[in-house]
């Protein structure tokens, strides 16, 4: 019996990725799983995959609590999870009418620990808030799910990356959505997370 791959490609179209288990709503691009992404459970035990790529997929799937819920399930502990998806200042993420969503940078923190913060930091985002009125803490949603950002970016076109735009918007995240993203638009969203489960301890 063929031994399944680690990497699961969500959503792969016709760019799987090199090893990777593709799935695919769509037959005609040749995925190694002809799935719709919105029938859960997902077909494979917990536990099975070692990493999981979503480039692309979460903005057309209809329920995102859902799909957020099966890769944890289908993630072992500590499994590396990866997720694209256009930025909601980017004109594109309302140009595929097969978009079901626009989303923040912050949609992640819906599904990740809380973090915690020094009286340093904590108190920095206080004043933050009470200068912009842009920082606002995001509760997890209730349930076992939970996953640890490990990286966070908001990608840009060229121009905005040579005037540094970029550089401020992924080290003032809130201040950038909250102000200047009317003006300066980013591309996508690039999150890395890590799924945490209680066999980690």
């Amino acid at each position: 019996m063929e031994k399944t791959p680690d990497l699961l490609d969500l959503g792969c179209g016709g760019n799987k990725l090199p090893g990777a288990l593709g799935v695919d709503a769509d037959a005609s691009c040749d995925p190694d799983v002809v799935l719709d992404l919105d029938e859960h459970p997902w077909p494979w035990p917990d536990n099975s995959f070692g990493r999981v790529a979503a480039r692309h997929i979460i903005e057309h799937v209809a329920d995102l609590r859902g799909f957020m819920s099966e890769i944890w399930r289908v993630s072992r502990p500590g499994a590396a999870v990866e997720i694209a998806t256009p930025h909601f200042s980017n004109p594109m993420a309302f140009a595929d009418p097969t978009h079901r969503r626009q989303l923040s940078a912050r949609f992640v923190e819906m599904f990740s620990e809380t973090p915690k913060r020094s009286r340093l930091i904590a108190g920095t985002r206080a004043a933050a808030h009470a200068a912009f009125e842009s920082e606002y803490d995001l509760a997890p949603l209730p349930g076992p799910v939970r996953f640890r950002i490990v990286r966070r970016r908001l990608t840009f076109p060229r121009i905005w990356r040579l005037l540094g735009i970029a550089w401020l918007a992924n080290r003032c995240l809130s201040f950038y959505e909250f102000y200047l993203s009317g003006i300066f638009r980013a591309r996508d969203i690039e999150v890395h997370l890590e799924a945490v489960k209680e066999e980690q301890g």
